[in-house]
């Protein structure tokens, strides 16, 4: 139900964002206040309603990507947290969905990007996790620090449970350091 919430608020606030703009365009090119306001009500609903049903798909599948692909795990690998994100690769915030699992750190982009790739981040291989802002303000980016010195970025949804969640699967049982093997 909290999930429901979250996410119709989300695809209001997407379709409020984006029909507000568009309603603008369109009452100017239009001449016409009732056209903007249309424009606005049928964008804003439009986009609102696509990026609902997009958020309740990324995050309500667990073994296949928003794309429908197969996500293809491990037979021992189990899965512990997920959900949409988006993985910088240079400017492009390319979408998809990330994985942590008793593994490694997984994500795997959908179809819909220019720079599509699959990449994970053995356990191991993480020095650590924090919180950090997009573009320096919004509250939702997730830096993962390599042992070789490389920095993966993300923009996650709960971005505080993703870091205690990465520590956890770093930290082992009962806190005791990752150890392979």
């Amino acid at each position: 139900m909290q999930q429901t919430v979250r996410w119709s608020r989300t695809a209001g606030l997407a379709g409020l964002a984006f029909g507000v703009p568009m309603g603008l365009v369109i009452g100017v090119v239009a001449g016409s206040v009732e056209a903007g306001v249309a424009g606005a009500v049928g964008c804003g609903a439009f986009f609102g309603l696509a990026m609902g049903v997009f958020g309740r798909t990324a995050t309500e599948t667990s073994t296949f990507d928003p794309d429908g692909r197969e996500a293809a795990f491990e037979p021992n690998e189990t899965v512990l947290f997920s959900g949409p994100a988006n993985h910088f690769k240079g400017l492009e915030g390319v979408g998809g969905k990330l994985h942590l699992t008793s593994q490694r750190l997984r994500f795997r982009s959908h179809a819909i990007n220019v720079q599509t790739h699959d990449e994970s981040y053995p356990l191991e291989d993480i020095a650590a996790v924090e919180a950090v802002r997009t573009l320096g303000l919004i509250p939702n980016g997730l830096l993962v620090h390599r042992r070789d010195g490389a920095r993966e970025r993300f923009v996650v949804h709960q971005r505080d449970e993703w870091v205690r969640r990465i520590q956890q699967a770093i930290e082992g049982p009962a806190g005791a350091p990752f150890r392979k093997g």
